[in-house]
């Protein structure tokens, strides 16, 4: 579990956070973070989402406008430990528990919103998850129901070209059951 930010400098509002010792201000398990806006609540869970994924990305993306500090967050872990972001990267990161950030960022990649339902919308309404590992379920289940789709089209496309070649006044199902003839390459060659 994270204990808590002892150092953040350079990411968003925050040019130079270094907490206090003791327990005062120390996450807990489960944490909410409110405040007004623009005090640095999506800064934040950019960085919680950030050490979860290892993707600097959501950092770098808050470099505090007009500063030449480099970016650097220290996290202290429960046990002491400690994680690192310096130089555009996260450095023991492994120590680091899953974090789980619900902010409006998750909404907007998770949630369906909207007051007018269009077709595609319904459809897909029917497929609504919530979290990673839903997420990754339903990327699956998408992926199969493309392929199902694409072998029945070439399905239908097989049957087509086949009854093409199948004799008048026969259907797939009665060609296929019309017994076999012996030696018919020879009975061709005498008929030709």
């Amino acid at each position: 579990m994270i204990k808590r930010i002892s150092v953040l400098k350079g990411v968003g509002r925050f040019s130079a956070l270094n907490s206090i010792q003791g327990s005062e201000g120390d996450f807990s398990e489960l944490n909410v973070i409110y405040a007004s806006n623009s005090c640095g609540k999506s800064t934040l869970c950019d960085v919680f989402r950030s050490l979860d994924t290892g993707n600097s990305a959501y950092v770098i993306g808050r470099k505090r406008h007009g500063s030449n500090t480099q970016q650097e967050i220290v996290v202290l872990l429960e046990q002491g430990q400690t994680t690192r972001f310096q130089n555009a990267q996260w450095h023991e990161r492994e120590n680091c528990p899953p974090i789980h950030v619900y902010d409006d960022r998750f909404v907007a990649e998770n949630v369906f919103i909207g007051y007018h339902i269009s077709l595609d919308q319904r459809r897909n309404l029917y497929g609504l998850v919530i979290g990673d590992q839903a997420i990754t379920l339903k990327q699956a289940v998408d992926a199969a129901e493309q392929q199902l789709s694409s072998a029945t089209s070439a399905l239908n496309r097989a049957q087509t070209n086949l009854t093409r070649l199948i004799p008048t006044g026969y259907t797939a199902d009665s060609f296929r059951n019309l017994a076999a003839v012996e030696d018919v390459d020879n009975k061709i060659t005498e008929v030709v």
